[in-house]
């Protein structure tokens, strides 16, 4: 049976503008309005490339993803990825796989369309909460959708979750808006189950039953105890979903329920004081309130402030601008400003959970963190401005102009901002522009360099960082590769390619004393001397192999090139057979882009083996074979010529 909910009598609706109602006009006109608004903004995204920042885990190094089976659809469920347990942001990623393959382009173009629909969602959401005034769901919806901030939450692949949890939040907030409001108790449920969705897309979807009751305070329900009893199932909810989450970013598997399948970033090992952490959220607080009104220098990262620069002003000046925040969300109480205050409390309940109280991670804020409690910003800032805008037809096409200006500066922003994640040079490019001692990031542009091959590059970065005190393994590592690229290239002067290869070891061992059982730099070792030290090399390919299995096609294809320059070709033609063997099987959903390059050279030198170790039938037809993996490749023939001559 239905049951009306009782509300206050004493309830007004707020007061019509003469900007009309949401209602006035058909509000598809509306949606369809925000949707090219949000194209023609973030368009740019659709030829942005894939990132080594957490896209690898996300998407083009996560098995689960490369190989879309409904095998692994089901395994998803328990995988903690990145630190966080998000199976339904997973299950989307693996769809895009499934239906559009591994391009970077499907994922960003879902991405955007996710955040066309918030805006939508934005925009009927408080269109209920202001009594379905256009000009203040209108303007909340369109200073959400094209904002400069919005940048980092849609054009980067690994966000999925971002602008997929707060799809499902604000469809739990209108669910549970007409729960309230017509008092059927489906529509309750309803909205437990999108804050299900929400929370498996992203765990901070915990503060839900909060915003509910936020929900309750604006339509001015009678508080009582049942106001809370009713939501025992969502804080219930909250709570395992809360567990989940702590032990996912700890490492832990949640009595075996979860399964953490790659190895996952350490924490912060820097530890600052309670009020250094009060002042680092009242900065971050103020930075947020910054870079709102003026959307320049926007980062990708924030980090923590270097060494011995913990204690400056600024920090002190933000945990001043915090009291004043507080300051004003009591005067609002104290005056009973019910509208500005729920807008208010809004903000304060999505931002505290990603508020720096506690050091933990690299990132003292991100612009991402504020693509939810953004809506709580335009909403209230747009409810009190419309107010104004109520008293005269001028000020009202005065609002609508300052609105429609905004709007297209923050586009051409928007679209500025875009290019800047379009590959890892100019991210990390742009991280150095703003805090240019950063490790971090001097450590991901010198690996991206290095993996163009621009090496003289990458080693100006590598070192840069480490003469600053880096203590990051990669960094090590990293230089240790170029130089080993380095000592390949110097092969016409012996001393100094000599030089550079000792110059790698230190650099490997100082790599590893840092980090012992990181899997890919064992292999990156075992290439760099493979040649020269192969006893050594195929050691360290059974610990590359022990720490990274999944990997052991491209382990057993360097060890029978290692095994084949220590003459021992009947064990080389094994390690390369099981290495072809495992890259044939690959599915094609999964298959790297240098696969065929890979079977080239197995197929090559497994065929120069056999050939050498008597079976001169198979060792012409391997090298054959290799042919179709390099068509018109000069060695193929000049194999074959050096077998019709006995060599």
């Amino acid at each position: 049976m239905t049951q009306k909910i009782q509300k206050n009598k004493q309830a007004k609706p707020l007061k019509q503008v003469d900007a009309g109602k949401t209602g006035s006009k058909n509000p598809a006109v509306y949606a369809l309005m925000l949707i090219a608004l949000v194209a023609v903004a973030f368009s740019g995204a659709l030829s942005n490339q894939f990132l080594r920042w957490d896209d690898h885990l996300y998407v083009t190094e996560n098995e689960f993803i490369l190989t879309p089976t409904f095998a692994h659809f089901g395994d998803l469920f328990r995988q903690v990825v990145a630190a966080n347990y998000h199976p339904l942001t997973m299950w989307s990623l693996w769809l895009n796989a499934r239906l559009f393959g591994l391009g970077p382009q499907s994922f960003i173009a879902a991405n955007i369309v996710l955040h066309a629909l918030n805006a939508v969602l934005v925009f009927y959401w408080v269109g209920l909460l202001s009594g379905k005034r256009l000009i203040v769901a209108l303007s909340t919806a369109v200073l959400f959708a094209v904002h400069p901030m919005r940048v980092e939450s849609v054009a980067w692949i690994s966000e999925r979750k971002d602008v997929l949890h707060m799809c499902f939040l604000l469809a739990g907030c209108i669910a549970y808006w007409y729960y309230v409001d017509k008092g059927h108790r489906r529509n309750f449920w309803l909205a437990f189950g999108f804050m299900l969705l929400s929370c498996l897309s992203k765990a901070v979807a915990v503060v839900f039953p909060l915003l509910c009751l936020l929900m309750d305070y604006w339509m001015q329900r009678q508080w009582s105890a049942k106001l809370l009893l009713e939501k025992i199932p969502m804080f219930a909810l909250s709570v395992l979903v809360g567990l989940l989450a702590i032990a996912a970013q700890s490492g832990q598997d949640f009595n075996g329920f979860l399964q953490v399948t790659y190895k996952q970033g350490t924490a912060l090992s820097v530890h600052y004081s309670f009020f250094q952490n009060l002042c680092f959220a009242g900065y971050s607080l103020m930075v947020y309130a910054a870079k709102t009104i003026w959307p320049f220098r926007l980062s990708p990262l924030y980090p923590y402030p270097p060494e011995g620069r913990e204690s400056d002003p600024i920090y002190l000046v933000g945990f001043l601008f915090g009291l004043l925040l507080l300051g004003l969300t009591a005067w609002l109480v104290w005056k009973k400003r019910r509208n500005a205050l729920f807008f208010m409390l809004f903000f304060w309940v999505t931002i505290f959970l990603v508020l720096r109280f506690y050091s933990i991670g690299s990132v003292l804020m991100a612009d991402r963190y504020l693509y939810l409690p953004s809506v709580a910003i335009f909403g209230g800032l747009s409810l009190v401005f419309s107010k104004f805008a109520d008293k005269s037809k001028v000020l009202l096409n005065t609002y609508i102009i300052v609105i429609v200006v905004l709007a297209i500066f923050w586009i051409a922003r928007t679209r500025a901002q875009v290019k800047v994640w379009a590959n890892d040079e100019t991210l990390w490019g742009a991280v150095l522009a703003s805090f240019p001692e950063n490790d971090q990031a001097r450590d991901a542009l010198g690996n991206y360099l290095g993996r163009k091959g621009r090496i003289d590059e990458a080693i100006v970065q590598f070192e840069k960082a480490i003469s600053d005190g880096c203590k990051m393994p990669d960094a090590f590592g990293g230089l240790a590769s170029a130089y080993s690229f380095k000592a390949q290239s110097a092969d016409s002067n012996p001393v100094l390619q000599n030089q550079y290869r000792q110059k790698a070891q230190q650099l490997y061992e100082e790599a590893f004393a840092l980090d012992p059982e990181n899997g890919g730099r064992y292999y990156d070792r075992a290439l760099s001397r493979y040649e020269y030290n192969p006893n050594a090399a195929l050691t360290d390919l059974e610990n590359a192999t022990k720490y990274e299995p999944r990997k052991k096609a491209a382990h057993d294809l360097l060890r029978g090139l290692t095994l084949m320059n220590m003459k021992r070709d009947l064990e080389a033609i094994t390690a390369l057979g099981m290495s072809i063997q495992a890259m044939e099987a690959t599915p094609s959903q999964m298959r790297a882009p240098n696969l065929d390059q890979q079977l080239y050279l197995a197929y090559l030198n497994r065929g120069i083996a056999r050939y050498h170790s008597g079976d001169q039938a198979g060792g012409i037809s391997d090298v054959t074979h290799a042919g179709a993996f390099a068509p018109g490749d000069p060695e193929v023939q000049k194999v074959l010529e050096g077998f019709q001559r006995g060599q």
